[in-house]
């Protein structure tokens, strides 16, 4: 079958100016760049007056995302919302290896539904994603947290040199499986106190394999300019590509990020650093973040029990009252309180005649710690800077699009307070994440290229093509699985 999308405005991804073409595609691919008579294909879709882009990529695709996937393949939110790729295995969360010592993927962390394990390598996980079928493209990371938590069953301690090894060997292995690379997050309760010299080994085994180390830093208080010198200090000595998990420049430390934007900015001209950045004030933080430091230890469930303790109650109760609490949305909920989300904390305060401190110990106890809000915290300044930054890649926008405006306010936004044109945000929405990930010919008009492509009418998507074929025709989803596994070569 050959599909012709005729008289649309291409914006090719790799940050050139827009121009007007049509596009034929076949056997999954993009074969021609041109203007042809509508006789070359079986199904012409007229693109006039609509903006034509690549599929969007979200590398930054959480725990919940993943076991989304085994749950629900097709991922109809994400098509509807033109993203056609994504990265997951993020934040030391993945669902593989799986070692069988009781660990349950993802719930211990997150509010993700737990799947049924029939496999345990890498390379299991993806065989089993490939029969089943995927609605988008489908690529992951290897979560060391998972791992690591194999060995010391949630005990906070170093490894020894023979578990070292092992985890090393694991690791390793799933990159030989298809995995684009390993993560952490170090600013999570269960991995705050890793030691640095066990993610070195990791890195550096993916240095020698030209695979990325993503994470998130330990802190985003007046300690995270130490806490990036270690992250930018692993990338020098061991030649991975460094991915920094949500890099949003707070409002209260504004200098500081100033100078980390130009600590990155000097690192890059000796190695692979990039940050993901979302263009919006909103931070998406994970509730637990909002606890003192004291009582981060653990998984989320044993944190929450001690929520139930009066003691620890009042204690944390004074703790919130000196936060300050602007604009806290609802971003995920567990299932059960889906109605929530997109909800502000302050209605929610009101509508229960409650404080919002005591509101936000209410949802607290309500998730069991398992939600992500929206938080606004960012520095409008910095984050335009951030945004323009030549090191940034545009991540998650699919999220705050949904729940804070759409693509057009979005594109609107970062042009007026970051001076980023249009095809460059396009491109770090596209190209720039396919070429940090080695996802060979995606992220890009092009011919030969896989035909990930999307049409938008008012910055809305109108038709989605995944690989080739229709993921969303004419405002109305198509329910194809259609989507590839992606494995690194």
């Amino acid at each position: 079958m050959t599909i012709l999308l005729k008289n649309g405005m291409v914006y090719d991804g790799n940050g050139g100016a827009p121009f007007k073409s049509d596009l034929i595609v076949r056997d999954r691919r993009i074969v021609r760049i041109g203007v042809f008579p509508k006789k070359y294909a079986d199904i012409m879709v007229d693109a006039t007056g609509m903006t034509v882009t690549p599929g969007l990529m979200d590398i930054n695709f959480r725990a919940e995302g993943t076991a989304g996937i085994l749950h629900d393949p097709y991922q109809e939110n994400l098509i509807r919302a033109g993203v056609t790729t994504v990265v997951g295995g993020n934040y030391g969360i993945s669902p593989a290896p799986v070692l069988w010592n009781g660990i349950h993927f993802p719930g211990k962390w997150s509010s993700a539904p737990n799947p049924n394990f029939n496999w345990q390598s890498m390379k299991e996980f993806l065989s089993v994603l490939e029969r089943r079928g995927v609605g988008v493209n489908f690529g992951t990371l290897v979560g060391y947290s998972v791992i690591r938590d194999f060995f010391t069953n949630g005990i906070e301690r170093d490894l020894t040199l023979r578990e070292m090894e092992s985890a090393k060997n694991l690791v390793t292995q799933s990159f030989k499986e298809g995995a684009f690379g390993f993560s952490t997050d170090l600013s999570s309760p269960h991995s705050e106190r890793m030691p640095m010299w066990e993610i070195s080994e990791l890195a550096r085994e993916a240095g020698r394999a030209k695979r990325v180390y993503a994470t998130r830093m330990r802190y985003r208080d007046e300690r995270f300019l130490s806490a990036l010198g270690e992250i930018l200090e692993i990338g020098k000595k061991t030649g991975a590509s460094i991915e920094i998990n949500q890099f949003q420049p707070v409002r209260e430390f504004a200098a500081l990020y100033e100078e980390a934007l130009a600590l990155i900015e000097k690192e890059t001209a000796q190695s692979h650093v990039n940050f993901d950045v979302f263009p919006d004030l909103s931070t998406a933080t994970p509730i637990h973040f909002f606890l003192p430091d004291w009582l981060k230890k653990g998984d989320l469930d044993h944190m929450s029990r001690s929520l139930r303790e009066k003691d620890i109650k009042e204690r944390v109760l004074k703790h919130l009252q000196k936060i300050k609490m602007p604009d806290v949305i609802f971003a995920e909920m567990p299932p059960a309180l889906k109605f929530l989300e997109g909800k502000s904390l302050e209605d929610f305060a009101r509508n229960h005649g409650l404080t919002k401190t005591r509101a936000m110990f209410r949802i607290m106890v309500m998730t069991k710690l398992r939600a992500i809000l929206f938080h606004n915290q960012a520095d409008r300044k910095i984050l335009g800077k951030f945004l323009a930054n030549q090191c940034s890649i545009i991540s998650g926008f699919h999220r705050f699009a949904g729940k804070r405006g759409d693509m057009g306010d979005l594109l609107l936004w970062a042009d007026k307070n970051g001076g980023l044109p249009l095809e460059k945000m396009i491109a770090k929405m596209t190209n720039l994440p396919a070429v940090k990930y080695g996802l060979e010919r995606r992220g890009l008009i092009r011919e030969n290229y896989w035909a990930d492509i999307v049409l938008w009418e008012n910055w809305k998507p109108k038709t989605v093509l995944v690989n080739g074929s229709f993921a969303m025709r004419d405002g109305a989803y198509v329910n194809n699985l259609v989507g590839s596994v992606l494995k690194a070569a």
